[in-house]
């Protein structure tokens, strides 16, 4: 009997013991880990494009730093404008004429530019002579020579930047290059008042601005050596001035010479439709030409016209 026992014991934990090995030992449904594993690559495979989305992200980001970079490369030749554009002087351009004769003067002027062309801060400038012998200058720009020769002007900008520019000018014999003769009228009457003539010569700076007077025709219109044109005859006169500078600039004026009032004969004929009254010389003078005068009742005008033989 207790045998029986026993035997019934070992098979009770032998029966338990299977039944463990069951639980660890027993395989899952057929199939089962294929599932498992599948659902673990289908995971993973989800997941991998997500990593792969990541990355055009950050490769598109990086365009953006290199415009970021562009941007900041274009900023730097501002930066060097701005430097540029500091307002000090750089340049100075002198305006004047190179010749100048003994007894006038000149106006200089000094335009100061900064480095990039634009008009410096300070447009004042210092002025000096080379040699005040020569010419001197003014803190003005007024240049005056002293004799003959040649001069150096200098302007230095005032804003401490150091910037002098140099002006030469050669003082000597300015000759005459025009003469315009000026006249009160061009017409004149035989025996009638005289008149004077004067010039205009340019330039003003001309060293000798004396000239000679001269008719080509004395019988009909003379002048003097101060300009005064005498008429006398009827007829055309050429007056001309001439400098005496040696240039051989010349100016001249035609001077019409009408013949003397003579006496007239009683009027030829009288129009009253027109109420003109016609009138004629008593005596025709000798040249190339006379005047026939009349006058209109009406509006007591006088008119003269130039008859030719």
């Amino acid at each position: 009997m207790k045998k029986n026992t026993l035997l019934k014991r070992i098979q009770a934990v032998l029966t338990a013991s299977t039944l463990m090995m069951g639980v660890f030992l027993t395989p899952g449904p057929v199939g089962a880990k294929e599932v498992r594993d599948e659902a673990v690559a289908e995971e993973l495979n989800t997941e991998e494009p997500e990593t792969e989305a990541t990355v055009p992200e950050t490769e598109t980001e990086e365009p953006q730093t290199e415009t970021e970079e562009k941007e900041t490369e274009t900023e730097e030749p501002q930066k060097e404008e701005r430097a540029e554009s500091s307002g000090l002087a750089y340049k100075i351009v002198i305006d004047g004429n190179p010749n100048m004769g003994i007894g006038a003067t000149q106006q200089l002027t000094a335009t100061v530019y900064a480095e990039d062309g634009t008009l410096a801060t300070v447009q004042t400038v210092k002025w000096e002579s080379g040699n005040t012998a020569v010419a001197t200058v003014d803190q003005t720009g007024r240049v005056k020579p002293i004799k003959y020769g040649t001069v150096s002007i200098f302007a230095e900008a005032t804003d401490n930047s150091g910037v002098r520019e140099e002006f030469k000018i050669t003082i000597g014999t300015i000759k005459v290059n025009s003469i315009i003769v000026k006249y009160e009228d061009r017409n004149m009457v035989q025996g009638g008042a005289n008149q004077t003539l004067t010039v205009d010569i340019l330039p003003e700076d001309a060293a000798n601005k004396d000239v000679t007077w001269s008719s080509n025709a004395s019988s009909v219109a003379k002048v003097d050596q101060v300009g005064v044109v005498t008429p006398v005859g009827p007829g055309l006169a050429t007056i001309t001035a001439t400098a005496k500078d040696g240039s051989g600039v010349m100016g001249s004026v035609i001077i019409n010479v009408w013949p003397k009032m003579m006496k007239m004969n009683k009027p030829v004929r009288v129009n009253e439709k027109t109420r003109e009254v016609k009138l004629s010389w008593e005596t025709i003078p000798t040249g190339t030409y006379y005047m026939l005068q009349w006058c209109k009742n009406k509006n007591f005008e006088a008119s003269m016209k130039k008859v030719y033989k």
